[in-house]
């Protein structure tokens, strides 16, 4: 087709405009509805040349007869602020190490003093709050059973030292009772 448009008369322009479309193939007619106005290949054009001297302007920047030296000072604040994250980083870590060595310490130290197998007892109901709980019942049933003889006693001082001292001795047999038990 391309053949028999370039043998027609070209010397009449109107002829030749109106002979054009025929004389394209279908990639030239649609490379030809999707190429923009002139409007819109200047804006194009004058997006090209202003990236063209942004880069040009970073160009001189960096290798203009200055432009190393703020390069090079942009470099060593860079490297100083890096030591500087580097440094406090090491910092955190050498604290952190040194919180697990000393956890790690207390740890050994209470496995230490444990015996490898726990020693077989009797009871092993007993905990902590048990005990306090026990010793605080205790202590409020001495002091009502100190209060109820005294009271049904005539000689109010003899009765508390006696309900004292059997306090005491009651006390020191229930201690060594739940000292072995326990």
């Amino acid at each position: 087709m391309a053949s028999s448009c370039s043998t027609g008369d070209r010397t009449n322009l109107t002829n030749f405009n109106t002979s054009l479309p025929n004389c394209t193939t279908d990639s030239d007619a649609t490379f030809n509805s999707h190429r923009g106005t002139s409007t819109q290949i200047r804006e194009d054009i004058a997006q090209l040349r202003a990236n063209v001297l942004d880069s040009l302007h970073m160009g001189d920047a960096m290798f203009a007869k200055t432009g190393h030296l703020h390069i090079a000072e942009e470099v060593q604040h860079r490297n100083k602020e890096s030591k500087e994250k580097k440094e406090k980083l090491t910092q955190e870590i050498k604290k952190g190490e040194a919180i697990i060595q000393k956890s790690n310490r207390d740890f050994s130290d209470v496995k230490n003093s444990l015996p490898e197998t726990s020693p077989k007892k009797i009871l092993h109901v007993l905990e902590d709050y048990t005990v306090a709980f026990l010793s605080i019942t205790y202590l409020f049933m001495v002091c009502i059973g100190v209060y109820f003889y005294v009271i049904s006693s005539s000689d109010y001082w003899n009765a508390f030292l006696r309900a004292m001292g059997v306090t005491a001795i009651i006390t020191v047999i229930m201690g060594t009772l739940l000292f072995y038990i326990a």
